[in-house]
């Protein structure tokens, strides 16, 4: 999916999209509005310094808008979307969100806020789904949030045993073991000293991952949720504090990498958007079925 700011060309799409019945009835002004009302409006959109529009596009077919209109005072940024009604129910909201949102955080750290109507419930899911909470309802609206991300790194010691083990257990994308070792042999694992470096990762104070590196300069990360800023982060960090481990050709590379398994597309995509350079495809050999 292709996630690109506005221009000139978007203004008839945006304004079919406004006026479609299902799109009015989840908007707060559910009334039509005129082609010159809207022309206007998007013209001003498009010069006001606190509004960004996106359009995700696929196969260069326009397939929604997301507007974020940052405000100054709280800082924060509300959001909100409209599908095209062409490609609705078909899985491709949530994705839309969130490929939006890491657009808007490469160039914004900010709190997103956004209002949906109480009985707008495919948007409370995809808005779930990005990472925002409930802090506020009454009978016509539900305000959700998305916190910023309070990052920080603790080295592993003795005492993290339990910590490690439960985000061990949460791990959804494997890729040295297919079973969970017992606590036993994790914290025996633990206190042999595996890494050249291990570390938690806290968001505010609360651990939701950890990342490693190894005496090859990989280096392991587990996130159960990912997003651009805690990558970030995390890149930054290992920038500012660790330095790639001296050059032994064939056997080290003279830079860092991250691995990533396969079946971890949302890293994977954070890291292509944060600029970093994919390498190569490992595959694990399945002998017995050749």
């Amino acid at each position: 999916m292709l996630i690109r700011e506005a221009n000139n060309s978007d203004c008839d799409a945006i304004f079919n999209w406004r006026n479609n019945l299902q799109s009015q009835k989840m908007f707060f002004e559910n009334k039509n509005v005129s082609y010159e009302e809207h022309v206007e409006w998007f013209a001003q959109s498009l010069k006001n310094t606190s509004r960004v529009l996106y359009i995700g596009e696929i196969n260069r077919e326009r397939i929604g808008v997301c507007r974020f209109d940052y405000d100054k005072e709280n800082l924060s940024a509300e959001v909100s979307t409209n599908m095209n009604p062409s490609f609705r129910d078909q899985g491709l909201g949530k994705l839309f969100l969130i490929s939006a949102i890491d657009k808007y955080d490469l160039e914004h750290e900010t709190v997103l806020k956004a209002r949906i109507k109480t009985e707008n419930e495919a948007s409370k899911k995809i808005f779930e789904y990005a990472g925002f909470s409930v802090y506020g309802k009454n009978r016509k609206e539900i305000r959700v949030e998305r916190p910023l991300n309070k990052i920080s790194f603790k080295k592993v010691n003795s005492k993290d045993i339990d910590v490690l083990y439960e985000l061990l257990t949460k791990r959804e994308h494997p890729i040295s073991h297919n079973s969970m070792p017992s606590l036993s042999e994790h914290k025996k694992f633990v206190l042999s000293q595996p890494y050249e470096a291990w570390y938690l990762i806290n968001d505010y104070d609360s651990a939701i991952g950890t990342f490693y590196i190894k005496s090859d300069n990989s280096i392991g990360l587990n996130v159960s949720s990912p997003t651009v800023a805690i990558v970030r982060n995390l890149i930054t960090f290992i920038d500012h504090n660790f330095s790639p481990k001296k050059e032994i050709p064939s056997k080290v590379p003279p830079y860092f990498f991250i691995n990533a398994a396969k079946s971890n597309i949302r890293l994977k995509t954070i890291l292509d958007k944060l600029g970093q350079l994919p390498i190569q495809t490992s595959y694990k050999l399945i002998t017995k079925k050749i």
